[in-house]
């Protein structure tokens, strides 16, 4: 804005083969009189926006070139780095305009209290997909719930549980003992495939039935138990 663990049917290798996304680390809005660009509101402490000296207040208008004309676009651009990738960002401080190259850091993982995340991917129609799979501490096995995204295409990740509505519901079902499940839709995340807007039905919901024969292999969910 880790603690990474393989098991079971989400292979290691796939998991070392799907490449972490990028993290620059600067929050940003809409400016307030229009135009194209986007004001920095908070930069993240030891974040690579913070490394180069990007700071509160400044006007992102490009990167490598490309415009940045709002934020979606601006999240389009970065998200489409990967970890360790090199970039050019333009921006003004005031009337000054600036650039710096900047090096993206891997997208923090998910930590959790009372919970193992384990980051895994399936090969589906689309590509290898990302999966996030949240286990309750303890032995035995445990029902599982499977959320399912809806409309839009976004990263399904809360790094920050609890900020996002998707992190509280995850969470709520982590803390009632069950073990979790998300699968990053085709081009979203890390996730390979897309562009996400283009995917059509069955390309997406293969990815979906790929993670869910997954889960049901490993050895601490209870097959029989499973809320999609």
């Amino acid at each position: 804005l880790a603690l990474m663990l393989m098991a079971g049917p989400f292979a290691r290798g796939q998991a070392d083969e799907l490449k972490r996304r990028g993290f620059l680390g600067a929050a940003v809005a809409p400016l307030e009189e229009g135009g194209d660009g986007v004001r920095v509101l908070r930069v993240l402490p030891g974040s690579p926006a913070e490394g180069v000296g990007l700071a509160e207040g400044d006007v992102i208008v490009e990167v490598d070139n490309e415009p940045v004309t709002d934020p979606l676009s601006f999240v389009t651009l970065v998200g489409s780095r990967g970890a360790g990738e090199e970039v050019t960002v333009r921006f003004r401080r005031g009337d000054e305009p600036m650039d710096v190259r900047v090096t993206f850091a891997e997208f923090p993982r998910e930590e959790w209290d009372g919970a193992e995340v384990i980051y895994g991917s399936v090969a589906s129609a689309a590509g290898l997909q990302r999966t996030i799979v949240t286990k309750p501490e303890g032995d035995g096995t445990f029902p599982v719930f499977f959320l399912i995204q809806g409309l839009g295409c976004f990263s399904m990740e809360s790094p920050q549980a609890g900020l996002a509505p998707y992190g509280e519901l995850v969470r709520a079902f982590s803390e009632a003992g069950y073990v979790t499940l998300r699968v990053e839709k085709p081009g979203c995340g890390d996730s390979q495939g897309g562009p996400c807007a283009d995917v059509d039905f069955e390309t997406e919901r293969d990815g979906y039935l790929q993670a869910l024969k997954a889960i049901k292999a490993m050895r601490f969910v209870d097959p029989g138990r499973i809320l999609i």
